[in-house]
This record gives C-alpha cells, structure tokens and sequence, in this order.
C-alpha cells in the first residue's frame, strides 16, 4: 500500500485497512447470521457483498486494475454510502451505511488493491502418504483471519483426524 500514489501516509493507509477489514469480517458475520436465519437478507447488495468481488479464486477472473477501481468508486462506495435505513433497520446492518458515510478508497492502483485485498486469501492442500498410498485433499480457498499458527492449525486437524481412525481420504 506504501506504493500506492493514491495512499499518503498512515491515516490514509489505516482508513484502507479499515473498510477493507471491516467488508471481509462483515461478510463472515452475515454468513454466519445466514446460516443460522432462514430469513436473513443481507443489507448489502449481492454485487457488493465481499464474497462477490473481492474472494480471488485463483481462476484469473478476479477483479484487478482498473476495473477494480472502477468498481470500487463508481458501484461498491456509492452503493454502500447510499444504503436505505430508517428506524427499524438493526443496528448490525445500519451499520455498514455509518462505516462508509465518510469513508473514501485514495488508492489508485487497482493491481496494488487487488494484493491488498489478497493478503490473507490462501489456497491449500495436502498430499498425504499413509500405508495405503498417497492421498490428495485438493486445494481449496482458505479464509485466513490469522496466520500465527495457521500450518500448526492444519496440521493439528489432520493429526486428529489421524488418532480418531478416520479413513486416509477424509484427513
């Protein structure tokens, strides 16, 4: 972000970390009322819902450059800042209307952006030699919210599953 042209000095940087972060956590808590409410309807538009644009599924389709600049401030920051509320709407999603009512994307490198928003995007797998042969868990998209201890936490799940006799394909 430091290289940005668009981003001078670290107000302007912890202001892009901030609706970036708050975007990514916020997608994770509607999925999570999703899941437990089969009437929950998100208060963000699917086009602007983090899951969306920013999950980069490593198939070259990602937003990046200046489409995702153009997405940013012409759809994603006009589109939030001008969500409906009125006095009935929680505050669990009115909030995403008070988050972005001052809040303004200064990058303007939209390769930069798209790094940024990567940075805790991972893909992992395992390839596993058991005693009858080798096992492949494909690679799949991992959400990553902390990356202190992230092999340690795969590799505690495997050895679980390990110690419990579970089948080799399903470590």
């Amino acid at each position: 972000m430091r290289k940005d042209s668009g981003v001078n000095g670290d107000a302007q940087r912890i202001e892009q970390i901030i609706w970036i972060l708050f975007l990514k956590v916020y997608d994770a808590k509607e999925s999570n009322w999703e899941f437990h409410d089969d009437n929950f309807r998100s208060i963000i538009p699917e086009n602007c819902r983090w899951q969306s644009w920013a999950v980069d599924n490593k198939d070259g389709k990602a937003l990046t450059g200046q489409a995702l600049l153009d997405f940013i401030n012409n759809t994603l920051f006009p589109t939030l800042k001008n969500i409906e509320i009125d006095e009935t709407t929680p505050m669990s999603q009115a909030i995403v209307k008070y988050m972005f009512a001052d809040t303004y994307n200064y990058m303007k490198d939209g390769v930069l952006l798209r790094q940024v928003v990567n940075v805790n995007e991972h893909i992992w797998g395992a390839i596993i030699l058991a005693e009858d042969g080798w096992h492949i868990a494909e690679p799949r998209p991992i959400h990553v919210l902390d990356r202190i201890g992230g092999g340690d936490g795969f590799v505690g799940g495997m050895l679980y599953a390990i110690l419990k006799g579970w089948e080799a394909e399903k470590w």
